[in-house]
């Protein structure tokens, strides 16, 4: 009898335990790269993701961060490495249909509509489009595009405060920018009057001319309107890094003559400055331009207002000076699923959740609320002091947005100075960008060798690093010609024209 009782006793704790065990058996997890720093509260804000994604996902998500220093070099490793990742962040600016070529991404075409139809659904097909990658096997849908698109301008980010207390123009023409440059050079010694000037140069040149497209690793300009009142054309093509090219010479003699003014530190070649943002926020830096839009700019015053409320920021829209604008990639933020994926299918699912749970959506956008933010009575968004640990998109979640979630839109001052400055770009001509990527299959060689060279010897002439600029220029052009720059040229203008010709681009 009692080895009867022992027998139920056991059976009855192996089926008390069972399920227990059952429950504590991890749920799978989502592995996610992100490009940018990892802000402070992240872990914060992921635990509460993680709560909704267990509950209607049923899995988790490990956020990652691949950081701004040497973000190429490391975005490839990471890609090429083997290690397991579900969803990575990709961009047309950083050659993301390269790596689809090579296979780095999965192919998503069907898999999307069948695993998350909601997804399939809400995002345009126009922006499938865009996502759609022609190659020898067919085509392809290599990423997953973003929801949001909007007008989009890169501009000149500058403290207008200082403007009018020295009396300096703002920065809204070559020369304007100079005297705003000497004039921060003049009256703040211990500020840089500016830190892009060597690593984008080539930006000087939109402040007074238009071109809708420079591609740097090859010096292809497109769609610039060398005459008054031309109309920009995505059709036309020509050799921007090319000794007859005006706006080229112009550049690295502007670069030069700031170089000399001191406007930036001649070091910066060597040890270029990440987190310009910071450095402007921290009162160093009088303006900067790298990869900025009307976007980062809203952060950028919202950030400058809560921590020095006596500053104005002002922004200078490229474009605006000839009146165009145009729209945004869907492809300009997206996100890829590597071929090493161990979850593609419960990825998309999770993306689906993304885009369709407005609370998650919130989480990734804003932190958490009544903590990182609060709602204003207009239900906008509005920060608190734990905002300088997660402040809007502080994930880098760019390609996550979606326009009917936003809260952006406080009535607050510095909220009507963007407004001020949207409301002149949405009156401006609007222009959609094409879907063009070079394949750099037929001249991969050379265009390794030739983005080489550019970095060895027209890098230090971007940055005025230079005692006879013809001289160097020379040097330059001989390296990169015997590099392969007229053959990278001509195969990237051959295979651009023929696109235009198939695709009905004028």
């Amino acid at each position: 009898m009692k080895k009867i009782l022992s027998l139920v006793l056991v059976l009855l704790m192996l089926l008390g335990v069972a399920p227990l065990a059952s429950a504590q058996e991890p749920l799978p997890e989502v592995i996610v790269y992100m490009m940018g720093d990892k802000p402070a509260d992240c872990d914060m804000v992921m635990e509460k993701v993680n709560e909704i994604l267990a509950k209607e996902v049923g899995c988790t998500m490990s956020m990652n961060f691949i950081g701004w220093a040497d973000w190429g070099v490391a975005y490839q490793t990471k890609l090429s490495g083997g290690d397991p990742i579900d969803l990575i962040y990709n961009a047309s600016w950083a050659t993301d249909k390269d790596y689809a070529r090579q296979g780095f991404f999965l192919d998503l075409t069907d898999k999307v509509e069948e695993a998350a139809p909601e997804l399939w659904d809400m995002i345009p097909m126009e922006a499938w489009d865009f996502a759609t990658l022609p190659t020898d096997k067919g085509d392809i849908i290599y990423c997953i595009p973003t929801a949001y698109v909007n007008y989009t301008s890169g501009g000149i980010i500058y403290r207008q405060d200082l403007c009018e207390k020295y009396n300096l123009p703002a920065p809204d023409s070559i020369e304007n920018a100079y005297l705003y440059q000497k004039g921060i050079k003049e009256n703040c010694p211990e500020m840089y009057a500016n830190m892009d000037g060597g690593t984008r140069s080539w930006e000087i040149m939109k402040l007074d001319n238009m071109f809708l497209h420079y591609e740097e690793s090859t010096g292809i300009m497109i769609g610039a309107v060398k005459e008054e009142g031309e109309t920009p054309s995505w059709a036309k093509i020509e050799k921007y890094i090319s000794p007859d090219n005006e706006w080229f010479i112009e550049e690295l003699k502007t670069a030069k003559k700031w170089a000399d003014e001191g406007f930036w530190d001649r070091n910066l070649s060597s040890n270029p400055v990440d987190g310009h943002d910071t450095y402007f926020n921290e009162g160093m830096l009088g303006m900067y331009y790298n990869g900025l839009n009307i976007d980062k700019y809203s952060g950028n015053v919202g950030t400058v207002a809560k921590d020095h409320p006596d500053w104005k920021v002002g922004f200078v829209p490229y474009g605006l000076k000839q009146g165009y604008v145009y729209y945004s990639s869907p492809t300009q933020d997206a996100t890829a699923i590597p071929k090493t994926a161990q979850n593609p299918a419960l990825a998309l699912k999770v993306m689906e959740e993304i885009y369709t749970n407005e609370e998650l959506h919130h989480l990734f956008a804003y932190g958490i609320k009544d903590y990182h933010y609060t709602v204003d009575e207009n239900g906008a968004y509005v920060a608190t002091d734990a905002a300088s640990n997660f402040g809007q998109y502080a994930m880098n979640t760019w390609a996550w947005k979606r326009t009917d979630f936003f809260l952006e839109g406080a009535k607050t001052e510095e909220g009507a100075v963007v407004d001020a400055i949207k409301e002149k770009m949405a009156a401006a001509t609007p222009l959609m960008p094409t879907g063009f990527a070079f394949d750099r299959g037929p001249v991969e060689a050379k265009v390794a060798a030739v983005e080489q060279v550019i970095s060895q010897y027209l890098t230090p002439l971007r940055y005025g690093l230079t005692n006879d600029l013809d001289a160097d220029l020379k040097v330059f052009f001989e390296k990169a010609n015997a590099a392969g720059l007229q053959e990278v040229q001509d195969e990237y203008i051959r295979q651009y024209k023929v696109y235009c010709e198939d695709n009905g681009v004028k």
